[in-house]
């Protein structure tokens, strides 16, 4: 009797093992199907979430996180990283129902997108460019509290400038200029004028950049603005004589500026008056 007991309970608990296994199996194969999606499909999803009204914010992360697990490890999801800093900034901009405490999370996962394209490719452009578009206004208004994400600028914009598609952008020398200008004032007396150097380098490129055959129409336009700032630097580290030169130039290349004599004339009031204290 009790042998018989035995076998019985053996054969249940094999039961109980063959149906766990098979459920398991089924649990499986399920997960499967559902994880089975392309990225492009992956992308449509999230581009349909996107459209939908109210936004589906959620639902467009969860499907383009996806998308991003599902091109593996052999390909570069740079694009889809940028998608999703896009996402999570236009959430910030547009979502009224976030709290401040949220935005401040939406937004930190948004730098994180960039971050994960940078672990996989130190060197990617794209992704830097959006960080420095995001961190300049703010160290340009708050120099100080930003001191140490200038640092980070220029290491990032350098990476940018040596790169052959980036490599006549005015407008990047211009703001890599700013950035150890920035660092130069606060420096003091210490590594202010190696900064200064650099900034007058900068500046000088941006200048040459966007009066050259390669420039955007946006540094064409820029040029003056460019070349002012030129000036004035000069003129703030008492080299008078290039600082006029530079208007000089600037007036010459645009006869009709009202910017470039308005601020010549401001220079030379100020000259003026520097003579009559002395």
């Amino acid at each position: 009797m009790a042998k018989a007991r035995k076998q019985l309970n053996y054969r249940i608990l094999l039961l109980m093992g063959t149906v766990v296994v098979v459920l398991l199996g089924v649990f499986l194969a399920a997960t499967q199907l559902t994880s089975s999606l392309t990225p492009e499909e992956y992308i449509a999803k999230c581009d349909k979430a996107l459209k939908k009204d109210p936004v589906d914010w959620s639902g467009a992360m969860g499907n383009l996180n996806s998308a991003i697990r599902a091109t593996g490890d052999e390909t570069f999801p740079g694009k889809l990283f940028l998608r999703g800093y896009q996402i999570l900034s236009d959430q910030v901009k547009q979502d009224r129902s976030l709290s401040l405490a949220d935005r401040q999370q939406r937004q930190g996962a948004a730098m994180r997108m960039l971050d994960r394209a940078l672990e996989r490719n130190a060197k990617y452009c794209p992704a830097l460019i959006k960080k420095m578009e995001f961190y300049y206004p703010r160290f340009a208004s708050n120099p100080k509290g930003y001191q140490p994400r200038i640092r980070d600028f220029i290491t990032n914009m350098t990476t940018v400038l040596n790169s052959p598609e980036y490599q006549h952008n005015a407008k990047f020398y211009f703001q890599r200029g700013m950035a150890n200008w920035y660092l130069r004032r606060l420096a003091g007396t210490g590594r202010g004028k190696e900064y200064a150097e650099a900034a007058i380098v900068d500046f000088n490129q941006a200048v040459i950049k966007a009066s050259g055959d390669e420039a955007t129409p946006e540094d064409k336009e820029n040029e003056i603005p460019y070349r002012l700032e030129l000036a004035k630097r000069y003129s703030d580290l008492g080299e008078e004589e290039k600082a006029n030169a530079e208007y000089d130039k600037g007036i010459k290349a645009n006869p009709t500026s009202a910017s470039l004599y308005v601020g010549y004339s401001s220079y030379l009031r100020k000259q003026k008056k520097e003579a009559e204290s002395l």
